[in-house]
Protein backbone atom coordinates (compact mmCIF):
# COMPACT_ATOMS: atom_id res chain seq x y z
CA UNK A 1 0.00 0.00 0.00
CA UNK A 2 1.52 3.36 -0.93
CA UNK A 3 2.45 5.60 1.98
CA UNK A 4 -0.22 8.14 0.97
CA UNK A 5 -2.96 5.51 1.38
CA UNK A 6 -1.82 4.46 4.88
CA UNK A 7 -4.69 3.96 7.29
CA UNK A 8 -3.92 4.69 10.93
CA UNK A 9 -5.38 2.14 13.33
CA UNK A 10 -6.11 3.36 16.84
CA UNK A 11 -8.48 3.00 19.79
CA UNK A 12 -8.68 6.14 21.88
CA UNK A 13 -10.44 6.45 25.24
CA UNK A 14 -13.96 5.87 23.91
CA UNK A 15 -13.24 2.56 22.20
CA UNK A 16 -11.08 1.39 25.12
CA UNK A 17 -14.06 2.03 27.38
CA UNK A 18 -16.38 0.05 25.07
CA UNK A 19 -13.86 -2.82 25.06
CA UNK A 20 -13.99 -2.80 28.86
CA UNK A 21 -17.79 -2.64 28.95
CA UNK A 22 -18.32 -5.35 26.32
CA UNK A 23 -15.41 -7.59 27.30
CA UNK A 24 -14.09 -9.53 30.28
CA UNK A 25 -16.02 -12.45 31.72
CA UNK A 26 -18.95 -13.80 29.72
CA UNK A 27 -21.43 -13.10 32.51
CA UNK A 28 -20.27 -9.47 32.67
CA UNK A 29 -20.60 -8.60 28.99
CA UNK A 30 -23.81 -10.58 28.46
CA UNK A 31 -25.37 -8.68 31.37
CA UNK A 32 -24.88 -5.29 29.67
CA UNK A 33 -25.94 -6.15 26.12
CA UNK A 34 -29.71 -5.82 26.60
CA UNK A 35 -29.34 -2.54 28.50
CA UNK A 36 -27.04 -1.19 25.79
CA UNK A 37 -29.57 -2.10 23.09
CA UNK A 38 -32.36 -0.41 25.04
CA UNK A 39 -30.26 2.75 25.28
CA UNK A 40 -29.41 2.67 21.56
CA UNK A 41 -32.76 1.56 20.14
CA UNK A 42 -35.40 1.98 22.84
CA UNK A 43 -38.50 4.14 22.68
CA UNK A 44 -36.50 7.12 23.97
CA UNK A 45 -32.92 6.41 22.92
CA UNK A 46 -30.25 8.59 24.49
CA UNK A 47 -28.01 10.70 22.33
CA UNK A 48 -24.50 9.30 22.14
CA UNK A 49 -23.18 12.52 23.68
CA UNK A 50 -25.46 12.03 26.72
CA UNK A 51 -24.40 8.41 26.95
CA UNK A 52 -20.73 9.40 26.81
CA UNK A 53 -21.34 11.91 29.64
CA UNK A 54 -22.74 9.09 31.79
CA UNK A 55 -19.50 7.17 31.24
CA UNK A 56 -17.64 10.13 32.78
CA UNK A 57 -19.96 10.33 35.79
CA UNK A 58 -19.01 8.05 38.71
CA UNK A 59 -22.58 8.23 40.07
CA UNK A 60 -24.25 7.07 36.82
CA UNK A 61 -23.94 3.35 37.50
CA UNK A 62 -22.26 2.86 34.10
CA UNK A 63 -18.70 1.72 33.43
CA UNK A 64 -16.62 4.87 33.79
CA UNK A 65 -13.33 5.83 32.26
CA UNK A 66 -14.03 8.90 30.18
CA UNK A 67 -13.02 12.36 31.32
CA UNK A 68 -15.12 15.49 30.80
CA UNK A 69 -12.58 16.47 28.11
CA UNK A 70 -13.15 13.11 26.36
CA UNK A 71 -16.91 13.75 26.37
CA UNK A 72 -16.51 17.32 25.07
CA UNK A 73 -14.15 16.09 22.33
CA UNK A 74 -16.58 13.33 21.30
CA UNK A 75 -19.50 15.77 21.14
CA UNK A 76 -17.63 18.57 19.33
CA UNK A 77 -15.35 16.62 16.99
CA UNK A 78 -16.78 13.16 16.39
CA UNK A 79 -20.45 14.16 16.37
CA UNK A 80 -20.03 17.71 15.10
CA UNK A 81 -16.89 19.13 13.60
CA UNK A 82 -14.84 16.50 11.80
CA UNK A 83 -17.39 15.09 9.34
CA UNK A 84 -20.34 17.53 9.41
CA UNK A 85 -21.80 16.24 6.14
CA UNK A 86 -22.20 12.68 7.45
CA UNK A 87 -24.74 11.20 9.91
CA UNK A 88 -22.03 10.01 12.30
CA UNK A 89 -24.31 9.44 15.32
CA UNK A 90 -26.76 7.36 13.29
CA UNK A 91 -23.96 5.28 11.73
CA UNK A 92 -22.32 4.60 15.11
CA UNK A 93 -25.69 3.80 16.70
CA UNK A 94 -26.71 1.36 13.92
CA UNK A 95 -23.28 -0.29 13.75
CA UNK A 96 -22.97 -0.85 17.49
CA UNK A 97 -26.57 -2.03 17.85
CA UNK A 98 -25.90 -4.63 15.15
CA UNK A 99 -22.61 -5.66 16.79
CA UNK A 100 -24.25 -5.99 20.21
CA UNK A 101 -27.10 -8.13 18.86
CA UNK A 102 -24.64 -10.41 17.03
CA UNK A 103 -22.34 -10.63 20.07
CA UNK A 104 -25.24 -11.37 22.40
CA UNK A 105 -26.60 -14.10 20.12
CA UNK A 106 -23.14 -15.67 19.72
CA UNK A 107 -22.27 -15.12 23.43
CA UNK A 108 -19.06 -13.31 22.49
CA UNK A 109 -17.26 -10.16 23.69
CA UNK A 110 -16.80 -7.09 21.47
CA UNK A 111 -13.44 -5.52 20.56
CA UNK A 112 -13.32 -2.21 18.67
CA UNK A 113 -10.74 -0.48 16.48
CA UNK A 114 -10.73 2.91 14.77
CA UNK A 115 -9.37 2.98 11.20
CA UNK A 116 -8.69 6.45 9.76
CA UNK A 117 -8.30 7.12 6.07
CA UNK A 118 -11.62 5.91 4.64
CA UNK A 119 -13.72 7.90 2.19
CA UNK A 120 -16.72 8.00 4.53
CA UNK A 121 -17.77 7.07 8.06
CA UNK A 122 -18.72 3.39 8.27
CA UNK A 123 -18.93 0.70 10.94
CA UNK A 124 -17.94 -2.85 9.99
CA UNK A 125 -18.96 -5.76 12.22
CA UNK A 126 -16.97 -9.00 11.98
CA UNK A 127 -18.15 -12.10 13.86
CA UNK A 128 -15.29 -14.45 14.67
CA UNK A 129 -14.97 -17.58 16.78
CA UNK A 130 -13.68 -15.73 19.87
CA UNK A 131 -15.05 -12.19 19.56
CA UNK A 132 -17.07 -9.73 17.52
CA UNK A 133 -14.76 -7.09 16.06
CA UNK A 134 -16.06 -3.61 15.30
CA UNK A 135 -14.09 -1.47 12.85
CA UNK A 136 -15.07 2.19 13.05
CA UNK A 137 -13.78 3.62 9.77
CA UNK A 138 -13.57 7.37 9.23
CA UNK A 139 -12.02 9.89 6.89
CA UNK A 140 -8.78 11.45 8.14
CA UNK A 141 -9.05 13.98 10.95
CA UNK A 142 -7.24 17.27 11.48
CA UNK A 143 -4.04 16.84 13.47
CA UNK A 144 -5.04 17.81 16.98
CA UNK A 145 -1.86 16.50 18.57
CA UNK A 146 -1.44 13.56 20.88
CA UNK A 147 -3.64 12.74 23.80
CA UNK A 148 -4.26 9.84 26.09
CA UNK A 149 -2.23 6.73 26.59
CA UNK A 150 -0.75 5.09 23.49
CA UNK A 151 -2.51 1.99 22.24
CA UNK A 152 -0.60 -1.26 21.92
CA UNK A 153 -0.78 -1.63 18.14
CA UNK A 154 2.03 -2.72 15.84
CA UNK A 155 2.34 -2.83 12.06
CA UNK A 156 4.43 -5.06 9.78
CA UNK A 157 5.28 -3.32 6.52
CA UNK A 158 7.96 -2.91 3.91
CA UNK A 159 9.99 0.26 4.00
CA UNK A 160 11.14 2.25 0.97
CA UNK A 161 14.20 -0.02 0.83
CA UNK A 162 11.99 -3.13 0.61
CA UNK A 163 12.98 -4.46 4.03
CA UNK A 164 10.10 -5.61 6.20
CA UNK A 165 9.93 -4.44 9.81
CA UNK A 166 7.44 -4.70 12.65
CA UNK A 167 7.13 -1.46 14.58
CA UNK A 168 4.71 0.22 16.95
CA UNK A 169 2.07 2.41 15.38
CA UNK A 170 2.88 5.90 16.49
CA UNK A 171 2.72 9.41 15.17
CA UNK A 172 -0.02 11.95 15.72
CA UNK A 173 -2.51 10.54 18.23
CA UNK A 174 -5.78 12.29 17.58
CA UNK A 175 -8.47 10.49 19.55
Amino acid sequence: MPASAFHLVDKGPGLRLLDQQFGGDEADYLAVYDDALAVLEGRSPQSLAELAAEHADESSGRVTGLSDDDVDHFRADWLGGWWPDQPVEEILRAGYADAIRRARDARLPIESLWVRGADAVAVYVVVGHRQVTVLVCTPPVPDAGGSGEPDQIWVARAGADGNVAVEPVDGPRTT
